[in-house]
């Protein structure tokens, strides 16, 4: 989900998960990745019309591929 839409009070996109979004110090949010994730091994995401897969490793490190 567009975390600037939800700021707005505008509502999420068709097919949009909504996700409990925090925020730390300096305001950056934060998404647990069990969230992200599910119950699924990897994900998808959409970027500038460029898609990447997120991978959770076995030994639980995260991977970023084109």
């Amino acid at each position: 989900m567009n975390i600037e839409a939800n700021r707005k009070g505008e509502a999420p996109r068709p097919g949009a998960v909504l996700l409990g979004v925090g925020f730390v110090a300096g305001g950056r949010p934060v998404i647990e990745s069990s969230e992200l994730f599910g119950g699924a091994s990897s994900l998808v995401i959409r970027h500038e019309g460029t898609e990447y897969c997120l991978e959770r490793t076995r030994s639980g490190k995260l991977l970023l591929k084109k």
